[in-house]
């Protein structure tokens, strides 16, 4: 049949064949260009490039990361503690800023029905807990700023520290209510398992189907306790309304928490490793050591004086010039330290570690060598940001704690006067007066406090709470000061309110535009 093919026939067949050719080439390089176009379109931070080929994730639950990790993590934050200068620092920041020298402290916010301050009410509450606060813990060990201190400290290392509510005659004491604290190790992560009604055991805490906390189990003794005395394979099981979990969830569905200082943990054993190198090496720099090369004598021999062992013996002392031995030849080792970049290297991983830590570099370090006073300010606000956010989520679970004392007080009937439990509500109203801070510049600031007090901008109660100070205690004590001073006919500037300009703010007397006379308590 081919032979009978027209000449025209073919050149037609072989343009088909070119043309057929021609659109599979088109047709590749247009799916090589879609190809591109997708790629450039999707996000860089997941390409897969020699540059990270080294970048290994893996898609897990954050209960799945912490179960290989938290022991782990936990142990070496205790290590950090003990034996690392600014850890240990970073830690008493938590304490200075979080808690203050008073603790986190309540104050009765009690009303009548009126919506007037039930003065009363108020005292009385607040009496019982001053009492209860000598010694809040079971053991009758801590009061209950002790108590905070050791509950910040522990979720700032560890990341997390249980609470157990006693209750009761166990409690020690009339109100029948008191704390128990209880350590991470505690809890067993190994402790995991699927029960029959559907619950979960994640980690030693048990949960239902909606991630909501049904009970803990604790072991009955330490596992790094002395030995005949670890009796941590036996577990009690705590419902959760007993236990208050102290920590800082990353996640969603996380069950236990991780120390606040696991993000720079790697960073802060290099430059420990990194500083003592540099300190040996400064040592032998310093020591001026050298070497005793044997040189042959006339015939060819070496002669040395050897111990028993065959080391050679000439001991060198500081500030002493002895004469060589018989054929010997001093050679000294030089080391090039100390490095003129050491204080960069140093500076530059420490800066790092505050970044990571969430606090302010000169404040964690000590160090202000090349800071100004915008760079200071900027920063400390900031940082007491931060801080009040700490405050904030410490604040919710004492909170609790609070509400449970107060409720077993009154059941126990063991304030002064008893009040009806009916109108638990109605006693349970409370503020807090947490630490404050003070600025560099206070009459500068104190001024600022008295313009907006003055133009109502700022309220009293507002303003003490800035400080950290119990307004209403504070508001006595200002009524308190006046009336003895008047009745010993004394005047001061601070208390005086003969000028309509004066207003009580601050430690500072201000003069205001009227002439008047400002001043705080």
């Amino acid at each position: 049949m081919e032979l009978f093919k027209s000449k025209k026939t073919k050149e037609l067949e072989v343009k088909a064949r070119e043309l057929e050719t021609q659109v599979t080439v088109f047709s590749e390089k247009t799916r090589e260009l879609e190809t591109r176009l997708t790629r450039s379109r999707s996000y860089q931070a997941a390409s897969y490039n020699r540059l990270f080929q080294d970048w290994i994730v893996s898609t897990r639950s954050a209960d799945a990361e912490l179960f290989s990790s938290i022991k782990t993590i936990r142990n070496r934050a205790r290590d950090l503690a003990m034996n690392t200068s600014y850890i240990r620092r970073y830690l008493d920041l938590c304490l200075i800023n979080i808690l203050g020298p008073d603790g986190l402290y309540p104050v009765p916010e009690i009303k009548d029905t009126n919506g007037n301050i039930d003065t009363l009410a108020n005292a009385v509450v607040q009496q019982g807990y001053d009492e209860w606060a000598k010694s809040v813990t079971a053991d009758g060990k801590m009061t209950a700023a002790d108590y905070q201190r050791l509950i910040v400290e522990s979720t700032a290392r560890d990341g997390e520290v249980f609470v157990r509510m006693i209750y009761g005659s166990n409690a020690g004491n009339k109100f029948n209510f008191a704390l128990q604290i209880i350590e991470a190790d505690l809890v067993p992560e190994t402790l995991n398992a699927v029960l029959s009604n559907g619950n979960q055991i994640r980690m030693g805490i048990e949960i239902n189907k909606y991630g909501r906390v049904v009970a803990i189990y604790v072991g009955q003794g330490h596992p790094g306790d002395y030995q005949g005395y670890n009796l941590s394979a036996n577990y009690d099981r705590i419902p959760a309304e007993e236990i208050i979990h102290y920590g800082l969830p990353n996640r969603a569905h996380q069950t236990r928490y991780v120390s606040w200082m696991a993000p720079v943990m790697t960073t802060i054993k290099m430059l420990d490793g990194f500083v003592e190198a540099y300190m040996v090496a400064c040592r032998a720099g310093a020591s001026k050591m050298g070497f005793l090369v044997p040189q042959p004598d006339s015939n060819g021999d070496y002669i040395t004086e050897n111990d028993e062992n065959g080391a050679p013996l000439q001991n060198l002392e500081a500030g002493i010039i002895e004469q060589l031995p018989n054929g010997m030849d001093f050679k000294f080792a030089d080391p090039t330290f100390p490095s003129a970049n050491y204080p960069e290297n140093v500076k530059s991983f420490r800066r790092d570690i505050a970044v990571g830590l969430s606090v302010n570099y000169n404040s964690l370090f000590s160090d202000v060598e090349s800071a100004n006073y915008s760079s200071i300010r900027s920063g400390t606000i900031e940082d007491r940001d931060r801080w009040r956010v700490d405050q904030s989520r410490f604040i919710k679970h004492e909170e609790r704690i609070t509400s449970e004392w107060l409720k077993m007080a009154i059941l126990s009937n063991a304030l002064n006067i008893s009040l009806p439990m009916n109108k638990f509500t109605k006693f349970n109203a409370r503020g807090w007066a947490c630490r404050g801070w003070d600025w560099v510049d206070p009459l500068k600031d104190s001024k600022a406090t008295v313009s907006a007090l003055e133009n109502g901008l700022l309220s009293l109660k507002d303003y003490y709470n800035e400080k950290g100070k119990d307004y209403i205690k504070e508001l006595e004590q200002l009524a308190y000061e006046k009336e003895l001073l008047a009745g010993k006919k004394l005047n001061f500037a601070y208390i005086s309110n003969q000028n309509p300009g004066q207003v009580a703010a601050g430690n500072a007397v201000v003069t205001t535009n009227n002439g008047g006379t400002n001043a705080g308590n």
